[in-house]
């Protein structure tokens, strides 16, 4: 069998006419494959396309700008291969470093594989404890969200009793339309919480639909004070939380009657599973 053959190139016409050579974008050239290292014709086997050099273009036009065309290409590998594993040998050296000295670093599989057996060991080692301390957090999480569902169907439960026990003396017809499916649990809990209200003489302004809250409020001035006074000494139980808020006016307050803003006290407990809040005016602003 004969080591000739023709082979399709595509031409660096550019560096061609700065050779002074006049040629067509594609040339034939004929190779004598016997007188090529292996190397040579593994590069150029890997660029075979139906007898087309594909991804390489040559100058000068003949058979020695193809052979320098593909030994350029070879070099060039080399150099990336060359470069690729001083990369990998610099992260593998920061790797074990890493690791010895009791840190956590990022390690590709690739490095992992590279890793001496005192390396790996520590890392298994790690890598056992990170799984139980998983574990551990996995049936924590597991417990306490069993947990809230317990409390929270416990909490339903005292829920649904305190407003069994609430109805008899609801106002009204409340506790015959509930009875008829005609009141809802929420109407039941308006209806605790009014009563509770009325009990220590308090009232709960909702000032949300024409009030933006600005937040919490640390400082007040003297004639607040003495108003937060009167809040406090009304009737509210003990373990109360007050907390004073600043109100502003949303744009709807001159067509309400409204002023632009409030400073308002505001009291929170509960009474059974129901959340009760009123609040006191201090100020306008």
């Amino acid at each position: 069998m004969g080591t000739m053959m023709t082979v399709i190139c595509e031409v660096d016409q550019v560096e061609c006419i700065k050779l002074g050579i006049g040629v067509d974008s594609t040339v034939k050239i004929d190779v004598d494959l016997s007188t090529w290292t292996e190397a040579e014709r593994s590069d150029l086997a890997s660029r075979w396309n139906s007898g087309k050099v594909i991804g390489l273009k040559i100058y000068p036009p003949d058979v020695s700008g193809l052979l320098a065309a593909v030994r350029r290409r070879i070099e060039q590998e080399a150099r990336w291969k060359a470069n690729e594993e001083r990369k990998n040998a610099e992260v593998l050296a920061i790797a074990i470093e890493a690791i010895r000295a009791g840190n956590d670093p990022y390690i590709s599989p690739n490095t992992e594989e590279l890793l001496p057996d005192d390396c790996k060991v520590i890392l298994k080692e790690r890598r056992d404890v990170w799984d139980k301390e998983k574990e551990e957090r996995k049936a924590a999480r597991e417990a306490r969200e069993m947990a809230d569902a317990d409390a929270a169907i416990a909490r339903k439960q005292r829920l649904g009793e305190q407003i069994k026990a609430f109805l008899p003396s609801a106002p009204g017809l409340l506790e015959a339309r509930y009875a008829a499916g005609l009141a809802d649990d929420n109407e039941v809990i308006s209806a605790i919480r009014e009563r509770e209200l009325e009990a220590h003489g308090v009232k709960y302004t909702n000032y949300d639909e024409f009030m933006d809250c600005e937040g919490e409020v640390f400082s007040v001035t003297d004639e607040q004070f003495e108003r937060l006074q009167e809040f406090i000494k009304k009737q509210l139980p003990q373990g109360v939380k007050i907390k004073i808020f600043k109100y502003v006016d949303k744009g709807d307050c001159e067509d309400e009657g409204l002023d632009e803003g409030f400073i308002v006290a505001e009291a929170t407990w509960k009474v059974g599973e129901i959340e009760i809040t009123a609040n006191y005016q201090l100020s306008a602003l």
